[in-house]
């Protein structure tokens, strides 16, 4: 079984708690059926930039500990700016690790699906009065 980190983001809501379980659960029964072994796992409640940052230091994190991916529901969990993409990119290329997607079983590493995928998300959300999640 191969070692992976999960990772889950939800907006401050009032449902947040719930949503967080959901994904969690979600997260936790996609890898299962992968056959990944969950060493560890990391949720936050907040925005797409704390989102990010928070990334950041998990890929830092699992590259120390020979983690190769991390698992999310979708890569709209963890970008919400160009600046923080670069940023997200830029983690990605140091740690050689990638990022598995639950929307479509879409595996981004450091190829340009990953960043077409975070622009065509960033596009979409032009339009969106406020950001829930």
């Amino acid at each position: 079984m191969e070692n992976v980190v999960t990772f889950v983001r939800v907006s401050t809501h009032n449902n947040a708690k719930n949503a967080l379980c959901e994904q969690t659960e979600k997260v936790s029964k996609f890898c299962e059926a992968r056959g990944f072994h969950i060493s560890d796992s990391v949720s936050v409640v907040g925005n797409r930039e704390q989102g990010s940052e928070q990334l950041i230091e998990l890929l830092k994190s699992a590259k120390e500990k020979g983690i190769r991916k991390i698992v999310m529901v979708s890569t709209n969990r963890i970008v919400g700016t160009v600046s923080e993409l670069q940023e997200v990119k830029k983690a990605l290329d140091e740690s050689d690790i990638s990022i598995v997607t639950m929307d479509g079983s879409y595996e981004y590493g450091l190829g340009p699906d990953f960043v077409l995928a975070s622009i065509w998300s960033l596009a979409g959300q032009e339009d969106d009065k406020e950001d829930f999640c």
